[in-house]
């Protein structure tokens, strides 16, 4: 299994995020930064942080953006919306 860390490095450099952007943000200097996503670990506090300043959430750390499982997703909560609406007008058509 990677380390969160390493998806963290990965999932920033996807989105173009820099060390320095979130060192700004978090009031932190660049190298703190760059050094503690270098590494296999981190605080969850500072992870926590770090996911808030660029508008990620663990989500996105787990599915690893994966677009294609979220709309898959999506879809089917739309079709359970759908089957909900319909499962009470078929119950009173069987009555």
């Amino acid at each position: 299994m990677e380390p969160i860390v390493h998806k963290l490095k990965r999932l920033l450099r996807e989105k173009n995020i820099s060390h320095a952007e979130i060192a700004e943000k978090l009031g932190k200097h660049r190298t703190f930064i760059t050094r503690k996503i270098g590494g296999d670990s981190m605080e969850t506090r500072l992870l926590e942080d770090i996911l808030e300043a660029t508008d990620l959430t663990y989500q996105h750390l787990v599915c690893n953006d994966d677009n294609d499982l979220r709309q898959e997703l999506d879809e089917i909560k739309k079709d359970i919306s759908i089957l909900k609406e319909y499962i009470p007008q078929y119950n009173k058509r069987q009555g």
